[in-house]
C-alpha cells in the first residue's frame, strides 16, 4: 500500500512528465528552424531552476516560514503557467527573428 506522501510524490512526477511532450512540441512549432537551440535554452533554464529550488526554498522558509516559502513556489509555478497560456504555437517566431548574422 502506498503512503500519502509517496502517492503525492508519484502524482506530482506524473503530472510533471505529462507536461513535457506539449512543451517540446510547442518549441518545434514556434521555432522550427531553431528548435535545437530553443530545446537547449529550455533545458538549461529547467536545470538551473531545479538546482536552485532545493537551496532557496529552505532559505526562504528560514526567513519567512515554510508556508510563505511554499506559497512563493506556488506563485512562481503559477506565473510560468500563465506565460504558457500566452504561447501561440500556430504563429512561428522563426520567420520573424533574424538569428543568422549573415542574413
Amino acid at each position: 500500500m502506498c503512503s500519502w506522501p509517496s502517492c503525492c510524490w508519484a502524482l506530482g512526477a506524473g503530472f510533471h512528465l505529462f507536461s513535457q511532450t506539449p512543451s517540446w512540441a510547442a518549441a518545434i512549432d514556434i521555432a522550427p528552424q531553431h528548435s535545437g537551440t530553443l530545446f537547449g535554452i529550455m533545458n538549461t533554464m529547467a536545470q538551473l531552476t531545479g538546482a536552485c529550488a532545493p537551496v532557496l526554498t529552505p532559505v526562504i522558509a528560514e526567513k519567512f516560514g515554510w508556508t510563505n516559502a511554499l506559497d512563493f513556489v506556488a506563485l512562481m509555478t503559477g506565473n510560468v503557467g500563465a506565460l504558457w497560456l500566452g504561447l501561440r504555437p500556430e504563429h512561428p517566431l522563426a520567420g520573424q527573428l533574424k538569428l543568422d548574422p549573415r542574413a
